[in-house]
């Protein structure tokens, strides 16, 4: 997924990331640790809810239907 169709907001977040794509049907937003350790697997929404992690870096993978992966860093802040 390039990486100008999705805009990913606010970053840093404490709670709650909103999610915007133009072209790209969404499916899956999963969240991992720096260690590759998935923390969050949520279906494609709006906005999804981060408020229990932990403080600190992450990357957000967004994929969509036919399975093409778009990765963002990710920090997680109080």
């Amino acid at each position: 997924i390039p990486d100008d169709v999705v805009r990913v907001y606010p970053n840093p977040t404490s709670s709650i990331l909103n999610i915007e794509s133009k072209e790209h049907k969404i499916a899956i937003c999963e969240v991992r640790n720096l260690q590759g350790q998935i923390v969050s697997t949520q279906a494609y929404s709006n906005s999804i809810d981060l408020h229990n992690l932990n403080d600190g870096v992450y990357i957000i993978l967004l994929r969509d239907n036919s399975q093409k992966i778009l990765s963002r860093k990710l920090v997680v802040k109080e």
